[in-house]
């Protein structure tokens, strides 16, 4: 299977579990590049992404044109008003930093994210997260310094999304 073919049947998953269709109203939080949005509109659905890069936010909106761009937004339903849908896929892991990690903010970090997002759904709305975990004890400073780790290690693959992404905590809600 192709990549594409892939992506295509990750959203199809993703649109029968959340019930992406005709006239249903979705948030896209952490958007990306607009793939979702784009999808979801062939099925009919209306969507606003949030993009947590404003370096991302110029691809988003030329592939879905609904993005909006948004850093930890504080009061969501004002904002947006409510979905009946909400996915986010791969952006979880940036909402905590590693600042906020080590002055032990990441369950205060998490518990507003979650009030936010049910804030922003109706009795019965549905949300789809999707994000990556890792062992307790891969330390994101640790894992941040360990260039020279075995390529196949958890540390090295840390090393890398350290590098790729220097604002973000990749243990999500370990």
């Amino acid at each position: 299977m192709t990549l594409e073919q892939a992506q295509r049947r990750k959203h199809d998953y993703i649109a029968e579990q959340i019930g992406i269709g005709e006239g249903r109203r979705l948030l896209d939080l952490g958007c990306g590049w607009g793939g979702l949005l784009n999808y979801r509109a062939e099925r009919g659905s209306n969507g606003v992404g949030v993009a947590l890069s404003r370096l991302r936010l110029p691809h988003a909106v030329a592939t879905a044109s609904t993005c909006t761009c948004a850093m930890r937004a504080r009061s969501p339903a004002e904002r947006f008003g409510q979905f009946d849908a909400l996915a986010s896929l791969g952006a979880f892991e940036h909402f905590c930093s590693p600042k906020d990690y080590r002055a032990g903010r990441q369950e205060a970090v998490y518990r507003q994210f979650f009030a936010n997002t049910a804030s922003l759904l109706p009795v019965g709305g549905r949300f789809y997260l999707q994000t990556m975990v890792f062992r307790a004890e891969d330390d994101p400073d640790r894992g941040r310094s360990q260039r020279h780790a075995p390529r196949d290690s958890d540390a090295f693959i840390l090393f890398l999304l350290g590098c790729q992404f220097p604002a973000s905590f990749f243990l999500g809600a370990v």
